[in-house]
């Protein structure tokens, strides 16, 4: 088991719709699907997302406080580290923290 801590505020502005909650499309206002209208995302989620983008194995999210962890369950090594660097890629701090 491994755990991934995400590092940064919990909550970001969303980059495609800037924080206003919609975008133009077809020269007409529509909410944005990536932050449901609100303006801001999950680190979290925007994490799920990239993850899934490079077929990296399901996670398991744990929420603290103030920080978030996400738990891989029996992968080895290199996968943890791959999702590493789409974390870094997708400009998502991050840092493993334990394995058991």
């Amino acid at each position: 088991m491994f755990g991934i801590l995400l590092k940064g505020k919990p909550k970001v502005k969303c980059k495609i719709c800037h924080g206003n909650g919609y975008v133009y499309q077809n020269n007409a206002l529509k909410t944005c699907r990536v932050c449901d209208g609100k303006g801001f995302v999950e680190t979290v989620r925007l994490a799920e997302r990239a993850l899934a983008r490079f077929n990296q194995p399901k996670i398991y999210k744990v929420s603290y406080e103030h920080s978030t962890m996400l738990i891989y369950r029996g992968y080895v090594y290199d996968e943890v580290l791959m999702a590493l660097r789409v974390l870094a890629v997708s400009d998502i701090k991050a840092e493993m923290v334990f394995q058991v």
